[in-house]
C-alpha cells in the first residue's frame, strides 16, 4: 500500500517515522517539516520555500512559483501651497520569499512638468524612508510620459523578502492653481522573473493650492 496514498483530513493516527520522512508530493520539503510549516504534505505547491531540503520531483510548472515584486510610493508633504519641495520614495518589495531571477527590473513614475528633480545617485534617505539610489540606475524621461529606473544592485537580484528602494527630492510648482494630482510608481510586468502582475502600482495624492 503507497503510505502517501491518503486522504489527510482522515488521518487519526500518528505517522510513521518513514513517512515523517518522506517527501509524499516532490517538492524537496519532508513530510514531517510540512506539518510542522502547516503546509499540505500531499501538494507541491504548497510548501515553505526555506523547508526545501530534498531534491524537487514534481511538476511544479502550474504553481507560480516566482517572485512577486509590488512598489510602495511615498510623498512628502502630502498638501503644499506654493512652489514647494517634494520628496518621492519607491521601494520595491519581494512578496512570495522568492529571489529575482536577475532578469531586468524596471520601475516607472509618470513625468510631471511641474515637478522637477536632479538625481542624486549617493542619496540615503527621502521623504523619511531609507533608500539605495546607488543600486538604481536613472534611466530618464522617455517619450515625455514617465521616467524610469533599472535595478543594479548585488547582480540585479532583489533577495527573498527584501526590499530595495530609491527616490528623489524635488520641487513641484503649483503654477497659481488649486487641486490635487498622484505620483504613481509601477512596477514594468516580468521585472524579476515577476509573474504576479496585479499589484505592480501604487499612487500617493498630492494637494497642492497656489
Amino acid at each position: 500500500q503507497d503510505p502517501c496514498s491518503f486522504v489527510l483530513a482522515s488521518a487519526s493516527v500518528a505517522p510513521s517515522a518513514a513517512w515523517v520522512a518522506a517527501d509524499c508530493d516532490g517538492d524537496g520539503v519532508v513530510n514531517g517539516t510540512e506539518c510542522n510549516d502547516m503546509t499540505d504534505p500531499l501538494d507541491p505547491c504548497d510548501f515553505e520555500n526555506g523547508s526545501i531540503t530534498e531534491p524537487v520531483t514534481a511538476d511544479q510548472s502550474d504553481c507560480g512559483l516566482c517572485p512577486d515584486l509590488s512598489p510602495i510610493m511615498t510623498i512628502l508633504p502630502g498638501n503644499i501651497a506654493g512652489i514647494s519641495n517634494v520628496d518621492v520614495a519607491v521601494k520595491v518589495n519581494e512578496l512570495k520569499n522568492f529571489d529575482t531571477d536577475g532578469s531586468l527590473i524596471r520601475v516607472r513614475v509618470p513625468f510631471d512638468p511641474r515637478y522637477v528633480f536632479t538625481w542624486d545617485p549617493s542619496l540615503t534617505m527621502a521623504a523619511l524612508v531609507p533608500v539605495q539610489n546607488s543600486e538604481w540606475n536613472y534611466q530618464g524621461v522617455f517619450l515625455g510620459l514617465y521616467h524610469e529606473w533599472h535595478y543594479n544592485g548585488s547582480g540585479g537580484i532583489i533577495l527573498a523578502g527584501d526590499d530595495r528602494a530609491f527616490g528623489f527630492l524635488g520641487v513641484y510648482d503649483p503654477q497659481n492653481t488649486d487641486g490635487q494630482t498622484t505620483f504613481t510608481a509601477t512596477i514594468v510586468p516580468t521585472s524579476g522573473g515577476e509573474c504576479i502582475y496585479t499589484n505592480n502600482t501604487d499612487s500617493e495624492r498630492l494637494v497642492y493650492f497656489e
